[in-house]
């Protein structure tokens, strides 16, 4: 049969937009992601040591799932979460994403979506941990997502982490925080891609999806956001999914460690 331009699936899927470059992932799919209203938006925040949801209309984080119930007498939850995070790096109005999903559905059931200084956006992170039974979390380390990172290690148990062994002899390296680069870029895009394609995720994040719907890949190749567009939503995302691979080798925090509150933070606690 004819193969089909993107334009032309656009137009007959009525999406506005029409990239200057290919739509990498299955434009006829997206369509199939239904955006959802979140279920609450609310704030989380540290209460005698555990972590509660504060609904507020202007809340940080957009809910769709509360947390799964937990393993009796522990901490950890009967369905493991895994959270990818994205920093804003200050370019072209760059937002710090972060997506919280299911490990055995692989459905979106949070989402945070702001331009915060990023020991809030750890600070978030954890407390994002905690509430969904500490998560797996795995922030981009590239740039200011080092130091994101070193807050994650500092607060938390659970981060994702990379062992190396520079020589023979030598004791093994922790690389905590997930390194985005051409050959692992490409890994977590292509996964992404598979469960959009397979219907596999629910994605429910109605910007995800628009996000999704304008990240192309150029003639040499390379993928990103459409001029005048934004992917970090697309990264944190793909972040999340590539974790769900790791879930067996990762080992749980132990105990919850009291969080202290940033400076200039707009939390209550």
């Amino acid at each position: 049969c004819e193969r089909r331009q993107p334009h032309e699936i656009a137009q007959e899927l009525d999406i506005d937009y029409l990239g200057s470059g290919n739509p990498y992932f299955d434009l006829l799919a997206l369509a199939r992601q239904q955006p959802e209203e979140p279920y609450v938006l609310g704030d989380l925040v540290e209460v005698d040591q555990g972590i509660e949801l504060r609904i507020h209309p202007k809340g940080l984080w957009s809910i769709w799932e509360l947390p799964p119930p937990k393993i009796p007498n522990t901490s950890i939850a009967v369905v493991r979460c895994v959270i990818g995070a994205d920093v804003a790096e200050g370019l072209d109005g760059d937002y710090s994403y972060a997506v919280v999903r299911d490990g055995m559905n692989r459905g979106v059931k949070a989402t945070l979506r702001r331009r915060i200084p990023t020991d809030q956006f750890a600070y978030e992170l954890v407390k994002a941990g905690r509430f969904y039974g500490h998560a797996t979390i795995g922030c981009e380390r590239n740039g200011p997502g080092y130091a994101v990172n070193a807050d994650l290690v500092r607060l938390y148990g659970n981060v994702y982490h990379e062992r190396e062994v520079e020589k023979d002899g030598l004791p093994v390296t922790k690389r905590f925080g997930w390194l985005t680069n051409a050959k692992t870029k490409a890994l977590m895009l292509e996964q992404l891609s598979e469960e959009i394609r397979t219907g596999a995720i629910a994605m429910r994040d109605r910007v995800l999806i628009e996000e999704c719907k304008t990240f192309v890949r150029d003639e040499d190749g390379k993928c990103h956001a459409d001029s005048g567009y934004h992917d970090d939503g697309v990264m944190a995302c793909a972040i999340a999914g590539v974790l769900m691979q790791h879930l067996q080798t990762m080992k749980p925090m132990k105990r919850p460690r009291p969080l202290p509150v940033p400076a200039g933070s707009n939390l209550a606690g």
